[in-house]
């Protein structure tokens, strides 16, 4: 007996045993053929040169029997045109169901009883190899539609590279990534099978060069803020397929932008995750609490700036990488602030037409500083460009907060006690879109200071020591002119959870406390979130003013590009107008690639030098420049 040489000869003949099943209810005289087609197909894929993906992929999801048989319907109908016609014309429809392979199964001789049928319902195995969230809810479950899901299809072929293109799964970077933290890896390097490993620090620390270097291979990333933010078939999805290319790799399963508040929806992912797989979570909070997951044992880290021993490392992978002579003073910084000053300082020698130098970097370095502590110095209201229905709602913050004083000592004087003492705000929408800039602006347009809450300072796993640190930030601030800022307020403000021990219950009472701070403020307080999902109403309805920060539209962009900078500082040709059709670009990296080309520019900014600065954007998100602009470069 031959064994098989390829997965494609593999797939072809367990499509031959499945067209026979499907002939078996016009003619069961074929039984006994399909029953030596199955014992002789299990022969050769047990011979030990045999390449074929079925057993790896009944062993690692743990599928036998008619679960097996269901699975395997589905695989192959996906694969095989004439098998779904044939599949269509028994049952009106090309995509099989629970209810043709229990019948093909039992035709084979197999017992197939109700409950068994009913029990594939709660199969978890079944329900990663499946779409079954796919069902319709008026139909019975055993006339849901067997689709197989995209890493079971890419498993089957043998397809290396698996691309899934689904919001809220991220590929980690495909490269080779330098032995940093190494102390941290070793750690995690060592960690049992079983484990939670935690990591915590900001972006561009390196958690997912990390992550990528305890794994065989890059894994896929889910990211909570996405999966909190979808619908409830599209979370189905999204856990499932990051929770299946776990298991068929048997690697590390990845969860990124952690936040204490997102327990409920971590704790939601990993319960289809079984406990022999690594669970590797990321939060960008620092000193971040670890979450609390059964049957597996903690291993909590915090990545930060670079030790002197990796920048120098660093340095000099930089500096092969580009050629340029790297003999730099140590700096605090993180791996991506590294390697972003470094493109700032090969930008500098390209648009000088010359070889980069020490000074480049240093001064980028020195930009870099100035900007992020001046850069919101003296904005006002009538600077920022936002929608009609944002800036209405940001000046109704700012006439509040003036005449609120005044409003309520005429309530007093008629006999009613005023809600609440002083004024707050929600500002909810996407990263970059101005929210923090908006809070400068309402700051300064009353004349106060703003002091940005870093909550990676309020935050505590210790019982007690949250309220103590939120009961110091309102007891300054009392004694200051200041508004108060908490950015990435979900952390702390977001859904009061079910009480289900002592640490949920101590969660809410600091929630309730923090409401009480609130309304007992004698001054305003701005509340910054990417996910306004995530907030509980009962919270929202203490809060005065909620505020949209939208993604621009292309009017808006093109307001951006034009109040980014003094007025004609790009050169005649520049059309802001196209850039701002065709660069779907937030406020943020607007005015990052605005201010990064006017800095290396001795004159206008040319088309040139923005098109690198552009660039230098886009990647940071992964995205590619336009055609039209990568002809420039």
């Amino acid at each position: 007996m031959e064994p098989y040489r390829s997965h494609k000869e593999s797939l072809l003949e367990l499509i031959s045993f499945y067209q026979l099943c499907l002939h078996l209810p016009e003619n069961p005289d074929l039984t006994g053929k399909a029953v030596t087609l199955a014992e002789k197909i299990a022969s050769r894929e047990a011979l030990p040169e045999s390449i074929s993906p079925f057993p790896q992929l009944r062993q690692r999801l743990d599928l036998d029997g008619l679960a097996w048989f269901c699975a395997g319907l589905a695989v192959c109908a996906s694969f095989d045109g004439p098998l779904r016609n044939h599949i269509q014309s028994l049952t009106g429809s090309p995509v099989p169901t629970f209810d043709l392979t229990g019948s093909l199964y039992a035709m084979l001789g197999q017992k197939v009883t109700p409950s068994q049928l009913l029990a594939l319902m709660d199969n978890p195995s079944l329900w990663l190899a499946l779409a079954l969230e796919q069902a319709q809810p008026e139909l019975p479950f055993l006339f849901a539609p067997l689709i197989p899901r995209k890493h079971t299809l890419y498993f089957t072929a043998g397809t290396e590279e698996a691309v899934i293109q689904m919001q809220g799964l991220v590929p980690l970077a495909r490269q080779d990534f330098l032995p940093l933290h190494q102390p941290v890896f070793r750690l995690f390097h060592a960690a049992p099978p079983q484990s939670l490993l935690f990591l915590s620090g900001p972006a561009g620390s390196g958690k997912r060069a990390l992550a990528a270097r305890i794994s065989h291979k890059p894994r896929f990333l889910l990211d909570l803020e996405a999966y909190a933010a979808a619908n409830s078939s599209t979370q189905a999805a999204l856990s499932h397929e990051w929770a299946l290319e776990a298991v068929l790799s048997q690697d590390l399963a990845c969860i990124g932008n952690y936040l204490p508040q997102r327990e409920w929806e971590l704790q939601d992912c990993i319960r289809i995750l079984p406990s022999h797989i690594p669970l590797l979570v990321f939060s960008h909070l620092e000193n971040c609490p670890p979450p609390r997951v059964e049957n597996r044992d903690t291993f909590a880290q915090t990545l930060g700036t670079l030790s002197q021993e990796d920048f120098f490392l660093m340095e000099k992978a930089l500096e092969k990488e580009s050629g340029i002579p790297g003999d730099f003073p140590f700096y605090k910084l993180t791996a991506g602030q590294m390697r972003e000053i470094w493109l700032e300082s090969v930008l500098t020698g390209k648009i000088q037409n010359r070889q980069p130098q020490n000074e480049d970097f240093i001064q980028a370095i020195h930009r870099r500083a100035a900007f992020e502590n001046a850069a919101l110095d003296g904005i006002r209201l009538t600077d920022l460009v936002v929608s009609p229905a944002t800036s209405q709602r940001l000046q109704m913050v700012v006439t509040l907060a003036k005449k609120r004083p005044e409003k309520d000592c005429n309530l007093r004087s008629a006999g009613i006690v005023p809600y609440g003492k002083g004024v707050s705000a929600l500002f909810y929408g996407p990263s970059g879109t101005g929210k923090t800039m908006a809070a400068q602006a309402v700051a300064n347009e009353l004349g106060l200071s703003l002091w940005r809450v870093d909550l990676s300072q309020i935050l505590d796993k210790y019982i007690g020591e949250t309220e103590k640190h939120l009961s110091q930030v309102f007891t300054a601030a009392s004694h200051q002119n200041t508004l108060l800022f908490f950015d990435e307020a979900d952390a702390l403000f977001g859904k009061r959870s079910e009480i289900s021990s002592s640490h949920d219950r101590y969660a809410n009472i600091e929630t309730s406390f923090l409401l009480q701070q609130i309304e007992a403020y004698d001054g305003i307080v701005l509340l910054a979130t990417n996910l306004y999902k995530n907030f509980d109403p009962a919270f929202l309805r203490r809060i005065n003013i909620i505020i949209r920060f939208s993604m621009p539209d292309a009017a808006l962009r093109k307001e951006l590009w034009e109040k980014a900078l003094p007025p004609d500082s790009f050169e005649e040709h520049i059309d802001l107008e196209w850039l701002a059709q065709e660069l779907e670009l937030s406020p943020a990296s607007i005015r990052a690639s605005a201010h990064m080309a006017f800095a290396f520019s001795s004159g206008k900014v040319s088309l040139d030098v923005l098109a690198l600065a552009i660039q230098g954007e886009l990647e940071k998100s992964g995205q590619e420049l336009p055609s039209e602009l990568l002809r420039i470069l």
